[in-house]
């Protein structure tokens, strides 16, 4: 086993279930085998494992040539042997077990252990295929070997005469060949002369009918009255055609030159829209018109508001400055009073440093905190107005940019309006009111394709009538 799974990975006994060679006790197999061939030699080394991947490894000692891979090792080896496992184990190796049962085998016995070693058996098999197929083949023999026997002994001289025969045969296809053009042209005269008979016995067996048709002599004045009384209808007709043909004819002299006058159904719809569009416009101007006097008339009055705002503030500054110079005299005369109360005669000023000779009379100063009140109210009015007067200039602003605006929008729609009109008035001309004018045109064009449609009806049905007693006087006229 190990010889045999070192060369080529499997045994005789094992198979491919190499994993069976594995030791109970162990969880892999190694062999290692070096052997010689041709005075060079090798070394092949096998590890099996039952949980992971196996290795197989070959080196050339004396080149260090090295494979590795079941595949490659295995296909390496059978080239350096020169055999398969199958023939391996056939010619060299002895299956473990059937060495001693050859042994004491009778010789029968025996015989059939070496073929089964050497793989004679297969000889065997192929001597009885061969035997199989000789047989087949002699009765093939056999069966070929009767028919020759069938086979006339005078068959060179069958031959010749049905050689002979095939001449004689060229040769009358030959003739026919060349008749068949004329057996053609044949063909074609007699199928004319034939069609030529049946045309003849067509008129012939028209002509009988039209003479059992013929009318009686004593119907012939009423045919005659038919056919004065068919002209008369006919001449009606002819003129109702050609009366209504005329009316046809004035009609779409007049669509034209109606269309000449108010323009085609394209342009008056085009004229219509921008009439409407006008009508629109005009509306929506007024409206902007009447937007910007209303705009105007709050920016004048913002304007007033504020400069009385700007007014007042300033009104509010002048009394807060009043209030703050009260505010400062007061300040002052309660200070030199607090000062001449502490000044006695003969001795030095503490301000200037001169010796008071005396000291100076004078009332006590009004209430400095209600002095101080009123500069601290004054200066809130003041604020108070500044920021009226602020907000009233910021929307006195956003006024005066929405009168801009509307102003701008007037001038706008005023161009747009001009244009238009302008437009309107190259189409229809100096009218006062174009939509109207479009609308009564669109109805004169209305009306003169109703007119050219209903003479168009009228010229068919006179036609139809002239065709109808025209093909009744085609039939009299046959009868």
């Amino acid at each position: 086993d190990a010889l045999s799974f070192a060369l080529y990975a499997k045994t005789p006994r094992v198979k491919n279930k190499t994993k069976r060679l594995i030791c109970s006790r162990t969880d892999a197999a190694h062999v290692k085998l070096v052997f010689e061939v041709d005075n060079e030699h090798y070394e092949v080394i096998r590890v099996i494992r039952n949980s992971g991947s196996s290795e197989h490894r070959f080196k050339e000692l004396s080149s260090g040539e090295q494979l590795a891979g079941d595949t490659a090792v295995s296909e390496r080896i059978e080239e350096l042997l020169g055999l398969d496992f199958d023939a391996f184990c056939s010619s060299v190796l002895l299956a473990q077990g059937r060495f001693s049962q050859f042994l004491e085998a009778a010789p029968t016995k025996q015989m059939q252990i070496l073929k089964g070693v050497f793989r004679v058996d297969q000889i065997d098999e192929l001597r009885a295929a061969a035997k199989g197929k000789t047989a087949k083949l002699d009765l093939e023999l056999s069966r070929v070997d009767g028919a020759l026997t069938g086979i006339p002994a005078d068959l060179p001289r069958l031959i010749d005469e049905e050689k002979a025969g095939l001449k004689d045969f060229d040769a009358t296809l030959k003739r026919l060949a060349a008749a068949l053009p004329k057996e053609k042209d044949l063909i074609k005269a007699a199928e004319g002369a034939l069609a030529e008979k049946a045309a003849a016995e067509a008129e012939v067996a028209a002509a009988n009918e039209a003479s059992a048709a013929l009318p009686k002599m004593s119907d012939l004045s009423e045919l005659a009255d038919d056919e004065r009384s068919l002209t008369g209808d006919v001449k009606a007709t002819e003129d109702a055609f050609v009366a209504a043909t005329g009316g046809v004819s004035a009609a779409r002299a007049a669509l034209v030159a109606l269309e000449n006058d108010v323009g085609t159904v394209q342009s008056l719809t085009e004229l219509k829209v921008n009439a409407e569009g006008r009508s629109v416009l005009a509306a929506r101007l007024a409206g902007l018109v009447a937007e910007r006097v209303e705009a105007e008339a709050a920016a004048e009055k913002l304007r007033v508001e504020t400069a009385d705002l700007v007014k007042l503030a300033e009104e509010a500054k002048a009394a807060h400055d009043d209030a703050v110079a009260a505010l400062r005299d007061l300040e002052r005369r309660h200070q030199a009073h607090a000062l001449r109360t502490g000044l006695k005669a003969g001795e030095p000023c503490p301000v200037c440093e001169q010796t008071v000779a005396t000291i100076p009379s004078g009332k006590a100063p009004g209430a400095l905190t209600q002095a101080q009140k009123k500069e601290s109210a004054a200066a809130t009015a003041v604020e108070k107005e500044r920021s009226k007067a602020a907000a009233a200039e910021r929307s006195l602003l956003s006024a005066e940019a929405a009168v801009a605006g509307s102003i701008k929008r007037v001038e706008e729609e005023t161009r747009s309006l001009a244009d238009i009109d302008a437009a309107l008035t190259r189409s229809l001309g100096a009218v006062d009111d174009p939509l109207e004018e479009v609308i009564r045109r669109s109805s004169a064009l209305e009306e003169a394709s109703a007119a050219v449609a209903a003479g168009i009806e009228v010229l068919e049905e006179a036609r139809s009538a002239r065709d109808a007693a025209l093909n009744r006087k085609t039939v009299l006229g046959a009868r």
